[in-house]
């Protein structure tokens, strides 16, 4: 029995979105006839995943975003509207690692500053700007990539999961103010995904290459495993959820 495509027509943000988990909820949402704005700091990035959705017969654009400048997240949120007439949905993806392998105690500030601005100020300067401009669309949906790392602890990364945790608390938040006003906010919480963001950083810093047996499921997720989440999150089949931080991360955080 085929599902009715209740993502048609709309119009979605997603930054980070030239690789990995970004580049695969674009390719997603151009299939469910999305338009989408896709925001990378790396302007080539953004315009290819743009590319890919016009080359299957969707519409789509690109915007360079540095998403820890307000600056550019405001300039993003209008861009929306400018090019597409509204905005409707929005995955807010973007993030780095920090100070992978660190201990605490000797975490540089100014990469603290850097960890906590590209993964937790984007995040609320994206809702900041957002929010408003769902409201004027009477209501959309949104999901904040959050990560295992924000429901348990992180020692290897400290830092990185301090914003993660946030980023989930953040959510919940945010989540409960506009529940009543037609905009659901969930968070996104993967685990060790194959993406070039673990293969080239996360690796170097000394995690294995061979599915972990931390992970129940011995082996790591894929971008579209996760994309797929994000994508049923924005849609109308999980329009009784929000304010909810869900894993994908194989069995990870239950063992």
């Amino acid at each position: 029995m085929s599902r009715s495509n209740s993502l048609n027509g709309k119009v979605a943000i997603v930054t980070g979105a030239g690789r990995g988990i970004g580049l695969e909820v674009v390719r997603l949402l151009g299939e469910r006839q999305v338009k989408v704005l896709c925001a990378d700091i790396d302007i080539g990035s953004a315009e290819a995943a743009a590319a890919g959705v016009r080359d299957g017969g969707g519409e789509a654009a690109a915007v360079a975003c540095d998403v820890g400048k307000s600056a550019d997240v405001s300039k993003l949120v209008d861009a929306a509207g400018e090019t597409f007439g509204k905005l409707d949905l929005a995955f807010n993806n973007a993030g780095i690692l920090g100070p992978m392998g660190t201990p605490l105690d000797k975490v540089d500030e100014a990469d603290w500053d850097r960890t906590l601005s590209i993964n937790l100020s984007s995040v609320f300067y994206c809702l900041k700007y957002q929010v408003p401009a769902m409201l004027n669309a009477g209501g959309g949906a949104i999901v904040n990539a959050a990560s295992v790392a924000g429901l348990i602890a992180a020692p290897r990364n400290p830092v990185y999961g301090a914003t993660k945790h946030a980023v989930v608390g953040l959510t919940r938040s945010a989540a409960m103010q506009y529940a009543d006003r037609g905009i659901r906010i969930n968070a996104v919480c993967p685990g060790i995904v194959e993406t070039g963001f673990s293969n080239s950083e996360v690796r170097q810093e000394g995690l294995p290459t061979f599915p972990p047996p931390f992970i129940p499921m011995q082996r790591f997720g894929t971008p579209e495993e996760i994309a797929r989440l994000v994508v049923w999150l924005l849609s109308d089949e999980a329009s009784y959820l929000t304010g909810e931080a869900v894993g994908a991360d194989g069995g990870w955080r239950h063992m």
